[in-house]
């Protein structure tokens, strides 16, 4: 078999954008940005989140859905919050469709020392 001179480097990169696709996923750590710059899936443009996690990584969460959007919105997260966000199931609405429900838990002021607590415990 002869070897590729072409490698994809992307095709397993992890992505930094938040995956809602299994109950369950969640996204926790200190909120580093809100801006506007998040954009829908029909490209509307829509808040975002960045966050910084006690693995030492940024996620980046676009706050297009509906629902996540209402609960993000009344957690009221600042920059500096400890804020996690976890997908719990769907909701069936009319005509078929489903919407994503989150639970948003925000904690004033506390991130900061959340992600230096995991930089401690996940060094090498």
């Amino acid at each position: 078999m002869m070897a590729s001179t072409k490698y994809n480097w992307n095709k397993d990169a992890p992505s930094s954008f938040a995956r809602w696709a299994d109950i369950g996923d969640t996204v926790k750590g200190a909120v580093a940005v809100i801006s506007e710059d998040g954009t829908t899936y029909s490209g509307d443009p829509c808040p975002q989140l960045i966050i910084d996690t006690a693995f030492g990584e940024q996620r980046i969460v676009n706050v297009a859905q509906a629902n996540l959007r209402r609960k993000v919105g009344s957690a009221d997260p600042q920059v500096g919050d400890l804020i996690e966000i976890t997908y719990t199931g769907n909701k069936d609405l009319a005509g078929g469709k489903t919407m994503k429900e989150f639970d948003v838990v925000v904690t004033a002021g506390e991130g900061e020392a959340f992600v230096k607590a995991g930089e401690k415990e996940f060094s090498f």
